[in-house]
């Protein structure tokens, strides 16, 4: 029996759960024969790249999947990033990213796409807004 080769980081990924994760994400994925991965093994990569890259202290920010732009909504954001606002014990929005499957995200579908991102970021900032 072979055994598998020695993980190297490369990149944003730097251990090998979040190489796992992206193999499952990745559109052309020879690895488990998927040629059109899921939503969800998109946003569990960009969860992983996020948590470990850019905010792995996470003492003032929390990086949320299927967070709503107000807390009545019925929308849901894939992914949003918040953080503490200085002085003050409010969270606030910082940036929010919606993950879509590669055959979703075609030219003719963007525009869709932005007007869902849209929408969301009108109900949050009128939430938001003292």
């Amino acid at each position: 029996m072979a055994s598998a080769p020695a993980f190297k980081p490369h990149g944003l990924i730097r251990t090998p759960i979040e190489e796992v994760l992206y193999h499952k994400a990745h559109i052309a994925n020879v690895y488990t024969g998927i040629a059109d991965p899921k939503e969800h093994e998109t946003v569990a990569l960009m969860l992983a790249i996020l948590y470990s890259n850019v905010f792995p202290t996470r003492e003032n920010f929390a990086v949320s999947a299927k967070q709503p732009p107000t807390p009545d909504s019925d929308t849901r954001c894939d992914i949003v990033v918040r953080y503490l606002e200085s002085g003050y014990q409010k969270i606030r929005a910082l940036c929010f990213a919606e993950c879509k499957r590669a055959k979703k995200s075609q030219t003719f579908s963007l525009k869709a796409l932005e007007e869902q991102a849209l929408g969301y970021c009108r109900r949050c900032h009128s939430f938001m807004l003292p």
